[in-house]
């Protein structure tokens, strides 16, 4: 039985704040980028082996301590193209299992394969080291769009991440090691984004150097050209300064190759379908917007919960559509609908798309702030209200920066779906998205 739009939000904020709250409360992240390998293999008769090793850098210390009483737990999972996501899930690591080392780290050890198949992790001082092998890494075989492991000690989660391969094969991957100025650049990236250390030129100028550097490094390119979209989350679609322009051509270059580059990871053309149609908005492009829906809704049909964001990202892009025309209703309204009616298990099934635990420590906010304007447009008050509302509560819950977006809206639904009905557009109210490449209400920690 399909379940009430108005019982709805009340649904999802009872998953959120009770049923899986540690899919939706934000924990300090740091990511692991330097010196960073992986290698899985796969041989008949004998047991799967993965290898990942990475350099802890400054951004990683001092250690925290993983021995008794504190808690530890380790993660495997990856992205299967088109749209799969296989995890072992959170598995806690015995703390009596881990013991200092001679230089002042810390190792765990499991006589067989233990937790999430583990052998050893080496921890500090200077690197990185997790081992595991058996049935329990026996789905992590490629092709995959991205390979990660999440390590927590403590208060602290650790994140390694691949997104370039040698090999991405059934029987073997093997992940391609970053350039310096690639690992570089991807913790700049973050360090911006994220608002942790905001370092926009320094990240620009050494992602520049890795594409120089490594002609097949993919990751960077679309971490260039994300970086330069991140620079345009001020401006106006429909009247970009001649640098905005160049800009976003820029980016389009990027994003280009790095879906060429990266073919097993459809969110990277629906990240680049976006732009597409965003250029021809601002370019004035008819044929270019055409392209850029044609591209978002291959994107959409390849991973209908990822890259509906593509779409609803760019909706401001959108300003020329009314909330009543069959676009709208059909390409952003009902697609809200598949997003937030029929995926109540994705918090589960795909926590870092659904919930705060991935690269996003605040989607579920922004996206419920976005989505609830969405509605607003499409005519629909009251579901805008309960969605605008279930934003605030959780925000409330867990700190979130944006919380006067609720005062903006609670209360005003009717009034702006008025505004966005009646025949001038110049008094439509912003979408909270306003501006192209505008990520910081998701990303920002």
């Amino acid at each position: 039985m399909r379940i009430s739009r108005s019982l709805l939000p009340t649904l999802v904020l009872l998953l959120v704040t009770s049923t899986s709250p540690a899919q939706f409360v934000p924990t300090p992240l740091t990511l692991l980028t330097t010196a960073k390998t992986v290698v899985v293999r796969h041989r008949a008769g004998r047991d799967s082996q993965l290898v990942i090793r990475a350099k802890l850098d400054g951004r990683a210390l001092p250690l925290r301590a993983p021995g008794c009483p504190a808690e530890s737990a380790i993660e495997l999972s990856a992205g299967f193209p088109p749209f799969g996501f296989g995890s072992g899930g959170v598995v806690a690591l015995p703390c009596e299992d881990w013991s200092t080392t001679p230089k002042g780290g810390y190792r765990f050890r499991a006589d067989a394969p233990g937790p999430a198949g583990v052998t050893e992790i080496v921890y500090g001082p200077k690197k990185l080291v997790i081992k595991a092998s058996g049935d329990a890494v026996a789905f992590l075989a490629g092709p995959v769009a991205f390979l990660q492991a999440w390590l927590t000690i403590g208060d602290e989660r650790f994140l390694v991440r691949f997104h370039n391969f040698k090999r991405n094969e059934a029987t073997r991957i093997a992940g391609r090691r970053p350039t310096k100025p690639a690992a570089a650049g991807e913790a700049a990236f973050w360090d911006t984004v994220w608002a942790d250390d905001p370092r926009e030129d320094e990240a620009l100028a050494l992602l520049e150097q890795a594409v120089r550097k490594q002609k097949k490094d993919g990751r960077s390119r679309f971490l260039l050209g994300m970086m330069h979209l991140y620079g345009l989350q001020n401006s106006d679609p429909f009247a970009p300064t001649a640098d905005e322009l160049v800009k976003m051509e820029t980016a389009q270059e990027h994003l280009d190759a790095a879906v060429e580059l990266l073919p097993n990871d459809p969110r990277i053309a629906g990240f680049r379908a976006g732009l597409t149609y965003a250029s021809g908005v601002a370019h004035g492009d008819e044929a270019l917007k055409t392209l850029g829906r044609e591209r978002i809704e291959a994107a959409v049909a390849a991973d209908v919960l990822f890259n509906s964001f593509d779409y609803f990202a760019i909706a401001p892009a959108f300003g020329d559509v009314r909330g009543d025309d069959p676009f709208w209703q059909s390409r952003f309204v009902a697609l809200a609908d598949v997003v937030l009616q029929d995926n109540l298990d994705c918090p589960v099934t795909r926590p870092e798309t659904c919930g705060n635990v991935g690269m996003a420590p605040h989607n579920v906010e922004g996206t419920f702030f976005l989505l609830g304007d969405i509605y607003a447009k499409g005519g629909r008050p009251d579901d805008a209200e309960a969605w605008w509302s279930a934003a605030k509560s959780l925000g409330e819950a867990v700190g979130y920066a944006h919380l006067g977006l609720a005062d903006e809206r609670l209360g005003q639904g009717a009034a702006r779906a008025a505004l966005y009905a009646d025949d001038d557009p110049t008094n439509d109210p912003p979408i909270v998205a306003a501006g192209i490449g505008y990520c910081q209400y998701c990303h920002n920690k």
